[in-house]
């Protein structure tokens, strides 16, 4: 990752060059998330085009990282299909090589409403969305502290590894014992993390 980083400094120099980067970023996950969604819902691409109101063989077509033509009708009704909401934002240069760097499946698949726990159970609370804080150090000791995060392998943010912290000194005075808090251990996790919405039962 530091060595794409530090090649993309380099190139993203020219204005041309990134803005086409973040347009075949965008083409590849808009096209792979419409697969893997489909097949997360083990749907074929006849059944999807009957969803989505599309002949069938458009399917493959917008499910090719080649293309490019999206409008925001065609992704509405996927969006439908899916049974998620579409959302459409504008991000850092940074955002759409990290974004794009932890790409899997598992960052790609949503579940659609009626797997949505936090929509569809009493029993689940809600964590804050906390993304690619300024000071992640700090914003997530205080956001683990209050149980308001959770992780997961969405958008990496690089950590650095958190230094142990020092343990209040016993009653007999003697030098304090070296220990991890929880908070730190969890936030290193990989030596790096993704903050998102989390759910809990």
């Amino acid at each position: 990752m530091n060595d794409l980083i530090d090649r993309l400094r380099n190139d993203f120099q020219d204005e041309d060059y990134r803005h086409s980067y973040a347009e075949e970023c965008l083409n590849t996950m808009v096209a792979t998330q419409i697969k893997v969604l489909r097949e997360q819902r083990e749907m074929s691409q006849v059944e999807l085009a009957e969803k989505t109101g599309m002949k069938q063989p458009r399917i493959p077509l917008l499910e090719d990282a080649n293309y490019s033509s999206w409008t925001l009708s065609t992704l509405k009704r996927f969006a439908r299909a899916f049974d998620v909401a579409l959302t459409v934002r504008f991000d850092s240069f940074s955002d759409v090589v990290l974004d794009f760097e932890s790409m899997s499946r598992e960052t790609l698949q949503r579940p659609a409403f009626q797997d949505d726990p936090l929509l569809n159970s009493k029993n689940v609370r809600p964590f804050r969305r906390a993304r690619r804080v300024h000071n992640p150090q700090d914003a997530v000791k205080r956001a683990l502290q209050a149980g308001q995060l959770d992780f997961w392998t969405g958008n990496v943010l690089e950590m650095p590894t958190p230094k142990p912290e020092p343990s209040p000194m016993s009653q007999e005075g003697q030098r304090p014992v070296e220990t991890m808090n929880p908070g730190a251990i969890s936030a290193q996790q990989g030596k790096a993390y993704a903050a998102s919405v989390g759910y809990q039962g």
